[in-house]
């Protein structure tokens, strides 16, 4: 080993140790940021510094005279700083009396859920007095803010125990109390005393000449919302009683003394005020300044109140009225019920014509500001729906014929409306009973003919008046169908029926029921009626079964019924009524129609009437009458005889009524018993003719009610005034009550 030469050493030396650790906490450091969300660090950053602001605030605060002992809240804290020196401390405190922060400085409390997450968050704490930064625990401030509305707060004064006052009470220059800062101690009080006096002292005299401090304003510069102005200003002069008096002066206008009242301060304004001497020992204080600038703020929206929502012919007009809640100094209203119309300088209230908003219509209005720093407000809107429109009357239709026949090829069609002049027009259309199509709505002018070879099973007509002008309303349809005596109508209330030919099987083969002779005839044709009865027991008969009529031969058109009254007619206009003359012969003939129905009122309900040759009402195939003219030959049968109360309506000496004598008893009407009735039901109606005259009536009665004719004519839907017509004037013996509702309402 040479001279002078040194062993090297296995490890770092300390210097190296923690060079390395400045390197790798810069390069975490670095990490860090750049992992972290920029503006999560930037918000931590704020708060920090914030923090540190206020924590230096409340130590000047502490240091001249203000005490936290007992507030803990951080918005209380906050508040304690924005206060300043009342008269008294202004008085004898030669250090900084006013606010230390902001007026306008606010905390934002964390939430409960931000509080459990980790995050910054400033914590006050009572024993050290300041703010400190955690990251969890105890719910804290998230963040300080700036509130404008803050600064509107009247200024706070309060005493503060400053340790050097200027003395008072005897003749040295300060009152010096002893304390320690932030100990939460009462200060102890020193009595003050001339070292070169070795017995009595003479109280120093407080000072009698020089400058006067300047006076303070209860609130500061700053931005106020011209709501506030003009603001009212009061000052506090810090002086020592009947020295001075304080003078102001508002946008360098003439300087004003102070008199204690409020002073009333416009926007935009700069008032300055100082401290003026009374005392030639004194000089006047140096001048304090303050501006006080306006913030637009919009005008509130107007508001809307109409005396109906919605428009009714039968009412009129409706009145709006716009209420402007702002003052009408600075503001003015506008209106419009158009969104594409300008707006209209609204003068008084509005009538509004059902006729000029049949659709509705959107009452808008707005404040339109006349001052500066005053914004437009929100529109203020309110819809008044549109009236429901009238509706107009269905329009009547009469035949010159009930139906085609061997005469009549041809039947002419009358139809009248007795709407306002000018409200509507009448459109009718042409459906064929059987094979065809119906015709296209054309407009009615003139009475029309329909010839039979056009529609050989006969037709119906549809009309409706239709609306010319607002407001108007289309009516419903009215339709009216060939062979009108049995109601037959293809489309509104009609039970479907279908015919059958006792003298014929289903293909057409005779039954030889024409060769028996009259009797044995009569006595197959009875036969028929009651095989469709399977169950009589104890005078209550059950089981309908219309099927059994399915063996005889049926005419293809289907019949439609909504009642069932004619006057007395030959046997061949039965055919002719239904519209079958041509495929069936006028004899020996029975009808089934059958429909569900609802009573209009649950209740006990009968049927009665009287048919030649057959009438039987079937509910939930329960017969329920019989009144087939042939009583003898079904009494045994069929026992129900009962008379119903119409049956003293009959004349028994008019021949075209039903019966010739009192003691006919096969022309009395019978009634079936009471039966209750509630909820949907299965009703079946048959009818049935020998030969000879046919007619038949059929009425329905609620239990408890009295009718103008003793029961009323049954009707599966109300009867037009044709309808009306054409029933009064089969029975000469009555006016049927037919201005009564239905009993029924089909399905």
């Amino acid at each position: 080993m040479r001279v002078g030469d040194r062993a090297q050493p296995n490890g770092y030396s300390i210097i190296e140790v923690f060079a390395a650790i400045l390197v790798l906490g810069s390069v975490i450091s670095v990490a860090v940021n750049l992992i972290e969300d920029p503006r999560e660090t930037t918000k931590k950053y704020k708060l920090e510094s914030d923090v540190r602001a206020l924590n230096a605030a409340v130590a000047v605060y502490r240091v001249f005279g203000g005490s936290l002992d007992s507030v803990t809240d951080p918005q209380d804290i906050l508040d304690k700083l924005k206060t300043i020196g009342d008269l008294d401390t202004l008085r004898q405190m030669a250090g900084l009396t006013g606010t230390m922060i902001d007026r306008r400085l606010m905390a934002e409390m964390q939430t409960d859920a931000e509080a459990a997450a980790l995050g910054p968050r400033a914590v006050w704490d009572p024993t050290a007095h300041r703010f400190i930064l955690a990251y969890s625990g105890a719910k804290g401030v998230k963040s300080f803010v700036l509130d404008e509305a803050a600064a509107l707060e009247t200024v706070v004064g309060e005493n503060r125990a400053e340790l050097m006052r200027l003395a008072l009470s005897d003749s040295w220059i300060w009152d010096y109390s002893e304390g320690l800062l932030g100990n939460g101690a009462a200060p102890t009080t020193v009595i003050t005393v001339d070292p070169d006096d070795e017995g009595t002292t003479t109280p120093p005299l407080p000072p009698t000449s020089g400058p006067l401090l300047p006076p303070l304003f209860t609130k500061i510069t700053g931005s106020y919302p011209i709501t506030s102005f003009n603001l009212l200003l009061d000052f506090i002069d810090p002086n020592p009683p009947g020295m001075s008096q304080v003078r102001y002066s508002i946008n360098s206008s003439v300087w004003t003394v102070y008199t204690g009242v409020p002073v009333s301060v416009p926007a935009d304004a700069v008032v300055r005020a100082f401290a003026e001497s009374i005392d030639v020992a004194w000089t006047d204080s140096v001048e304090a300044m303050h501006t006080y600038n306006a913030f637009t703020v919009q005008l509130a929206k107007p508001v809307i109140v109409a005396d109906a929502s919605k428009f009714d012919f039968a009412v009129n007009d409706i009145n709006v009225d716009v209420i402007n809640p702002n003052s009408g100094s600075i503001s003015y209203l506008e209106y419009r019920l158009d969104p594409a119309a300008a707006w209209s300088a609204y003068t008084g209230g509005l009538k509004l014509k059902p006729l000029d908003y049949t659709l509705g219509v959107t009452v808008e209005a707005r404040v339109v500001p006349t001052a500066a720093y005053y914004a437009e407000s929100a529109p203020g809107t309110l819809f008044l729906e549109g009236p429901d429109g009238i509706s107009l009357t269905v329009p009547e239709i009469s035949f010159s014929d009930t139906n085609f026949s061997g005469t009549i090829s041809s039947i002419t069609v009358t139809i009248t409306e007795s709407n306002p002049s000018g409200s509507a027009d009448i459109y009718y259309q042409i459906l064929p009973a059987g094979a065809g199509v119906a015709t296209g709505f054309s407009e009615y002018s003139n009475p029309f003919a329909v010839n039979e070879v056009d529609y050989p099973d006969g037709f119906s007509i549809r009309a409706y008046s239709k609306a010319a002008v607002a407001p108007y309303i289309d009516s419903d349809y009215n339709v009216q169908s060939t062979g009108s005596y049995f109601g037959t109508d293809l489309n509104t209330g009609g039970m479907v029926g279908r015919i059958y030919d006792l003298k014929r099987y289903a293909d057409g083969s005779s039954t030889f029921m024409e060769t028996q002779g009259d009797d044995p005839y009569n006595q197959v044709f009875y036969d028929a009626i009651k095989a469709m009865t399977p169950e009589i027991t104890a005078g209550t008969v059950w089981g309908l079964d219309p099927l059994y009529l399915r063996q005889y031969y049926s005419a293809a058109k289907a019949l439609y019924g909504s009642r069932f009254s004619t006057p007395q007619l030959t046997s061949s206009g039965n055919p002719e009524l239904m519209g079958v003359e041509s495929v069936v012969s006028p004899n020996y003939l029975v009808m089934h129609y059958a429909g569900d129905f609802s009573p209009q009122n649950p209740g006990f309900y009968r049927f009665s009437g009287r048919a030649d040759a057959v009438l039987q009402v079937w509910i939930d195939g329960r017969l329920v009458l019989t009144a087939n003219q042939a009583a003898d030959e079904v009494a045994s049968d069929f026992p129900w005889t009962d008379k119903p109360d119409w049956e003293s309506y009959f004349a028994a000496d008019d021949d075209n009524n039903w019966g010739n004598a009192p003691d006919n008893l096969k022309y009395t009407p019978v009634a079936g018993p009471w039966v209750y009735l509630e909820g949907e039901h299965r009703i079946d109606i048959v009818v049935g003719e020998e030969t000879g005259d046919f007619h038949m009536n059929l009425r329905v009665e609620e239990q408890g009610v009295t009718y103008a004719d003793g029961a009323q004519v049954f009707t599966t839907r109300p009867l037009d005034t044709a309808e009306e017509s054409q029933v009064s004037a089969s029975f000469s013996w009555s006016t049927p009550g037919t201005s009564a509702p239905p009993a029924f309402q089909l399905r």
